[in-house]
């Protein structure tokens, strides 16, 4: 049987009004995102999602780090979450703070996350040894050491 509309009306050249619930009027997944926090930001899951399309969308890796520590305790909830920190810290030249996060955390294993938290606490490691390295090449050194027995 042929649409109702073959000989009658044209099809329409313009979306459906919202009240069809049309494609159109979907909203975008951040906008999801932020209803979701703004309904409850006290869950640690629907931070992680936000932040993980902040990163998709390209934010500025300076605008996440903020984000999540302002979120601090909900980003100490969840390890996928405190590793996303702890990598945005790293890639701040925040050494000392990364090392010492993921020295003080228990974490486990979660699919996707393999290997994530080692070779973070590498880099940490590894960038802190090269802010020493001009200052006390002893200490240098020791965090290279630790950073290589850690490998």
């Amino acid at each position: 049987m042929p649409p109702s509309n073959v000989g009658n009306t044209p099809l329409p050249t313009t979306p459906p009004t919202p009240s069809h619930g049309a494609i159109w009027d979907s909203p975008t997944p951040t906008t999801t995102a932020t209803i979701a926090l703004a309904h409850d930001p006290s869950d640690a899951r629907l931070r992680y999602e936000a932040d993980q399309l902040a990163r998709v969308r390209g934010d500025a890796p300076a605008t996440r780090l903020q984000t999540l520590t302002s979120a601090r305790p909900l980003v100490d909830q969840r390890d996928d979450l405190t590793i996303e920190y702890v990598t945005l810290l790293n890639n701040a030249g925040r050494y000392d703070e990364a090392v010492d996060i993921l020295r003080r955390r228990s974490f486990h294993p979660w699919e996707g996350g393999e290997g994530r938290v080692a070779a973070q606490y590498v880099a940490g490691l590894i960038g802190v040894a090269q802010t020493l390295l001009p200052s006390d090449a002893a200490a240098a050194l020791a965090a290279l050491d630790a950073a290589i027995l850690s490998a």
